[in-house]
């Protein structure tokens, strides 16, 4: 079984010097042309959207921040722009639905949490999106696990 690979697409954005911690935006820029981070601030916390990149200018990774902690969506990339996982902050602690992916866009595993806590059904995939290994957990404590196993006849 083949997986729909989940890319983002990239753009060249203009060159951003402007670095003001207490209100306005931080742009990583190591050799003057490559951006390695760029995020907002207001009255010195990180607010909005903030983005790491690659050396190479793939995007690494883009979450939200609100008053200097992580709310809302986030995402990760491997290097090669294909999606490595997603999820979801609230007040700097994971919570909702997160999904890993293997570098061939797969889905490796996919878990729920409360709280930083994995809550509920773990399901793990092989790199052909089969059902290797289901566990359940309440407030990180695994509780039950199954492993699929194939039967060859």
């Amino acid at each position: 079984m083949s997986c729909k690979l989940v890319k983002i697409i990239y753009r060249k954005e203009p060159k951003i010097t402007k670095y003001d911690k207490k209100n306005g935006m931080s742009v990583v820029q190591p050799d003057g042309h490559l951006k390695l981070s760029k995020r907002r601030f207001i009255n010195d916390k990180l607010n909005g959207k903030a983005i790491s990149y690659y050396e190479d200018g793939y995007i690494q990774r883009i979450f939200y921040n609100t008053n200097g902690k992580i709310n809302g969506d986030f995402i990760m990339y491997y290097d090669n722009g294909n999606m490595e996982c997603k999820g979801y902050y609230i007040d700097d602690k994971l919570n909702g639905e997160e999904i890993w992916y293997y570098l061939n866009g797969c889905m490796g595993k996919k878990y729920y949490t409360i709280d930083n806590m994995i809550n509920g059904f773990r399901f793990y995939y092989d790199k052909d999106n089969k059902l290797i290994r289901k566990t359940y957990s309440i407030n990180g404590v695994c509780l039950w696990e199954e492993h699929k196993t194939e039967h060859k006849t």
